[in-house]
């Protein structure tokens, strides 16, 4: 009896070695929960799409605390507009890094991001490209493979040969996006949509030496912007991403509180409310708050786990703080994107 158990341990124990190293040469993109704060990794058209001359991003999310090493994730980015012969352009770098579990996989993308911005009719387009490079790296010393179980004592021994002869501990290659987008202001609400295109060059991506290539992961994010009063506005947001057989979607709605008249600094508070959903299951709850000031914006974000390893995690999920800090416009009037009123 005690050697078909044994013998059941050691098969569910190489199962879940083979589940862990699939995970690492087959990881999805990381995800933020406060996906406006992280304006460049939402959407290349994001880029210079704001009012002010430049602005700032930065957003930090950790995850999966209670249950194992934490996943942690951080952006940073830079846009700068820019006005050739009248048309509108717009600039920026944006940095993400991302950590996660016990061999440390370490993830980091830098891309150079463009968009155009165009108003025609008072329907404003947008067009957007990224071009970068993501390197990918693990500490292979961390990493037990099936042939390293030591039958003799029923553990995983890490001097033992893995028998891996054309496993790397690390990766790289060039990466494309590109994005498309629309906006239009009719009297108080705001539409603004965008269908963006990640991987679009399919680049080559693992840790062993065949061709395994990265298919393009489609985005469409939309918000529609209700003015309610000059002290209210309603953001109803919803975020979709499909990635080889993955699915995930964000969506909730934001309420923001303008006070008036406005002080000389501080402007108002928001609070917001989310589900992220799977095919699968409901995976968290997000509850999300914040301070806005004049030209700078702090947001938190905490995500409720209510999926299968509730169990296990005690309902806690991730945490959020993200910050945006916008440069004043010096543009005049003349640049300015007209809004019908109705």
């Amino acid at each position: 009896m005690w050697v078909i158990k044994n013998i059941v341990v050691r098969k569910n124990l190489l199962l879940l070695c083979l589940l862990v190293l699939s995970r690492i040469l087959c990881a999805q993109d990381m995800h933020f929960s406060q996906v406006y704060f992280s304006p460049l990794s939402l959407s290349p058209v994001q880029t210079g799409n704001f009012n002010g001359d430049w602005r700032f991003s930065n957003n930090y999310r950790t995850q999966w605390r209670s249950v194992a090493i934490p996943y942690n994730t951080l952006s940073a980015g830079f846009e700068k507009q820019f006005y050739l012969h009248k048309e509108h352009f717009a600039g920026g770098l944006y940095i993400l890094n991302d950590e996660s579990g016990h061999v440390f996989l370490n993830v980091t993308k830098i891309y150079v991001s463009f968009a155009y911005h165009k108003a025609i009719n008072y329907n404003n387009f947008h067009i957007g490209l990224q071009a970068g490079y993501v390197h990918k790296s693990y500490d292979k010393d961390k990493a037990t493979m099936p042939s390293q179980f030591d039958m003799s004592t029923g553990y995983f021994n890490s001097s033992l040969d893995n028998g891996e002869l054309n496993l790397n501990d690390k990766t790289g290659y060039p990466d494309v996006n590109l994005a498309l987008g629309w906006s239009r202001r009719f009297s108080i609400v705001e539409p603004e949509i965008a269908l963006s295109f990640f991987h679009l060059n399919f680049p080559k991506e693992s840790f062993l030496t065949e061709d395994n290539r990265l298919p393009v992961r489609s985005v469409f994010s939309g918000r529609l912007l209700t003015h309610i009063s000059d002290k209210w506005l309603l953001t109803p947001t919803i975020f979709a991403m499909g990635h080889r057989n993955a699915a995930d979607i964000i969506a909730g709605t934001r309420l923001d509180y303008y006070f008036k008249p406005t002080p000389v600094f501080f402007k108002g508070v928001f609070g917001g409310f989310y589900y992220r959903i799977t095919p699968e299951n409901v995976d968290a709850m997000i509850i999300q708050g914040g301070l806005t000031f004049k030209n700078f914006e702090i947001g938190l974000s905490y995500d409720y786990n209510v999926s299968a390893l509730k169990p296990a995690t005690g309902n806690r999920g991730a945490f959020e703080i993200g910050f945006i800090f916008t440069g004043p416009s010096s543009m005049l009037n003349k640049y300015t994107i007209p809004c019908e009123r109705m």
